[in-house]
């Protein structure tokens, strides 16, 4: 089909626009970020992940022993709740040892001195002990793992921008 259009010879220069040029492509610096955030995430997961995956290769192979509970700290102590602090005397081998039980934040609530609990224990760390429910994953799936996750993510989508901006800007 034939241009319909008069010859640009008898226009004048305000009726003929050309075609914009293209747009170049925006700025880097909200691609960069995503290159500086990602890792930032994963540093922070390996970090929050850290504390339960040493948890988990102490304590993922022994055998449960029963304890009796010597004191508790509470963080809200008018209710007893949000344990900060559980002492208790396990007796692995038939013989008393004073214990403390390493993350006190599962432990049940209103616990008493006296009480009756079953734990954890490892003999190649005397003087440590652990609630069973602390070996659950979802200790090492949040927020750790979660924080992970998220730092890859970032990281590929910021890798990703980057490499089409400099493809863009050199094309």
């Amino acid at each position: 089909m034939p241009d319909s259009r008069p010859p640009r010879d008898s226009m004048s220069t305000e009726e003929w626009t050309e075609a914009p040029p293209p747009r170049a492509p925006r700025g880097g610096w909200p691609k960069l970020l995503g290159l500086l955030i990602g890792p930032a995430f994963l540093l922070v997961g390996i970090v929050f992940s850290a504390g339960h995956w040493t948890v988990w290769q102490h304590f993922s192979g022994t055998s449960r022993v029963s304890a009796v509970v010597d004191e508790v700290r509470y963080g809200r102590p008018e209710q007893r709740t949000d344990a900060t602090e559980v002492l208790v005397t396990v007796e692995p081998d038939g013989r008393r040892q004073p214990a403390v039980v390493d993350s006190p934040h599962s432990a049940p609530d209103r616990l008493s001195a006296g009480d009756a609990v079953t734990l954890l224990h490892d003999p190649r760390r005397p003087g440590h002990a652990l609630f069973p429910a602390q070996l659950g994953w979802a200790d090492a799936l949040f927020p750790g793992l979660l924080f992970c996750a998220t730092g890859l993510a970032a990281t590929a989508a910021g890798t990703v921008a980057t490499v089409r901006y400099v493809r863009g800007r050199e094309g």
